[in-house]
This record gives C-alpha cells, sequence and structure tokens, in this order.
C-alpha cells in the first residue's frame, strides 16, 4: 500500500546517516527485504534473461551494502556489473563487502556515486558502461516514491533515466514493498518507454478483511 513506507527513506541523509552506523560498527548493512526476496527476484530475472543479456552490462540501481551485486555475480550476470547509488557512504559498505567476497575481483565492478532521477548526470556517470542490457532494482524505486512526496514525477524521472542508459530489449525487474501490482505497473508504464513483461508469483500472502496480499512484489518490465 503506497505511504507505508516512512518517508525519511526519500532522503539522501537517512542513507548517507544508515550507512554510515554500519562503517563505523563494522557491519555489512542490511538486505532490504531479506535475502529471500533477493534470491526469488534473480531466479525470476534469470528466467527471462537471454545469455547474450547475461553477458551484457547490468545496473544494480541503489546498490546499497552491495549485497545484490554479489548474488547477481555468483548466480547469473557474466558481464560487466555496476551498482549505482546517491549515497556515498552506501558506496563505502559495497566496497568493503565486495572486497570481503571478491578479493581482487572486486575491481571488475563499477560503483558510481549518481542519482538516477537525473538523467543527464546519470548519463554523465554511466556512459563508460552504456548501454545496459539489464537493471536490477530492489526497493529503490519505493524510495524514491518518498521524494519530497511526489511519487509520480519523481518514479516518471528515475523510469526516463533507465530508459536512456537500455540498449533495445532491455529487461528491469523491480521489486516493491510499497506498491501493488496494478500500481507499481502503472507508474512505470506511465513513463511511456517500459512495458510490463511478467509478475513473479507473490512469495508470502496474508488475508486481511477478506482481501489477499502480499509483503511484496516483482515485476519484470522490458524496453520495446
Amino acid at each position: 500500500i503506497p505511504g507505508t513506507l516512512m518517508p525519511a527513506l526519500g532522503t539522501r541523509e537517512y542513507w548517507e546517516q544508515r550507512y554510515e552506523e554500519d562503517l563505523a560498527a563494522d557491519d555489512v548493512g542490511e538486505t532490504w527485504f531479506g535475502e529471500g526476496a533477493l534470491r526469488a527476484a534473480v531466479s525470476f530475472l534469470a528466467a527471462h534473461l537471454s545469455p547474450e543479456q547475461a553477458a551484457g552490462p547490468c545496473l544494480v540501481c541503489g546498490c546499497g551494502n552491495g549485497d545484490e551485486i554479489l548474488e547477481l555475480r555468483e548466480e547469473l550476470i557474466t558481464g560487466p556489473i555496476v551498482g549505482a547509488d546517491y549515497s556515498a557512504k552506501a558506496l563505502d559498505v559495497a566496497r568493503k563487502n565486495l572486497q570481503a567476497s571478491l578479493g581482487d575481483a572486486v575491481d571488475e565492478i563499477g560503483l558510481i556515486e549518481v542519482s538516477l532521477t537525473d538523467t543527464v548526470a546519470a548519463q554523465a556517470g554511466l556512459a563508460a558502461s552504456v548501454p545496459f542490457a539489464s537493471f536490477f532494482d530492489k526497493g529503490t524505486l519505493d524510495a524514491i516514491s518518498l521524494i519530497d512526496g511526489d511519487a509520480c514525477s519523481h518514479i516518471s524521472a528515475y523510469c526516463v533515466t533507465l530508459a536512456a542508459l537500455a540498449a533495445p530489449g532491455a529487461l528491469l525487474i523491480i521489486t516493491s514493498c510499497n506498491f501493488t501490482v496494478p500500481e507499481l505497473t502503472a507508474h512505470v508504464e506511465a513513463s511511456g518507454h517500459w512495458v510490463h513483461e511478467a509478475t513473479m508469483k507473490q512469495r508470502k500472502h496474508f488475508s486481511f478483511g477478506g482481501a489477499d496480499g502480499s509483503t511484496e512484489v516483482t515485476v519484470l518490465f522490458r524496453l520495446p
């Protein structure tokens, strides 16, 4: 249900403080939605990604502590992976965690500080890696929807930016806890670039007031 997340999650200041605390405590940071949701989303993407796309560049949108990058590298993406985040501290945590897991191979991962709602800045910051064959978003669109309380315009800017960075036929997978499948699809398709490709079977169900729901949804979109 939209609006259930704290508005602070839409601010750079919140994430800078959050990841600064992780660094100070030598903590690996939180896996947003849990490891089960991450593994399920990667498996769902794998079922739709062609071998050629898996060998192409992948952008992890709002890479946080780097857990998504690591899962994608280990299970699916054989080509270049770039993690983008507007929090410099998040990238510090990601770099530390990836170094611990990948060793010298961490140099193969791009970590870029950039806002993905700013198309011009994103095109400049990610110019060396475009066009991307796939995009992975787990909770980032949710946070973007909280910026200044203006979900529609910020989500549209985000989707336009990703389209500008994408190869024809690119796939965008989004996991959200703040929108239903119809709401998420409507927001993304309203940008005029992405079309619904598939919806993952919901992992966690609940019933309330005679209606069924899920704690999170995962939807796949394609750039025509």
